[in-house]
């Protein structure tokens, strides 16, 4: 999967930027931009920022299960031996 990732950027950068001018997105031209241009660009909907603040939370809890199951498997481990 790294591998399929790694040429889908090459294509992009090589293929693609390459046709657009380097002054498109130069930090000089992004600094001048109004934060609602920016956002329209770059930001991000509220779909998809309510999906990514879900799947935090849920990597969150996810985390703190197994935090607890290890714990829970040290004391298994120490009880069996």
């Amino acid at each position: 999967m790294l591998f399929v990732g790694y040429v889908n950027a090459l294509v992009v950068e090589q293929c693609l930027m390459e046709q657009i001018p380097g002054e498109l997105f130069s930090p000089r031209i992004v600094l001048e931009q109004e934060p609602r241009v920016l956002d329209c660009i770059a930001g991000e909907n509220e779909f998809a920022a309510k999906a990514r603040r879900e799947c935090e939370e849920e990597l969150s809890q996810l985390t703190e299960c197994i935090g607890k199951l290890e714990q829970l498997e040290a004391l298994y481990r120490k009880s069996v031996v």
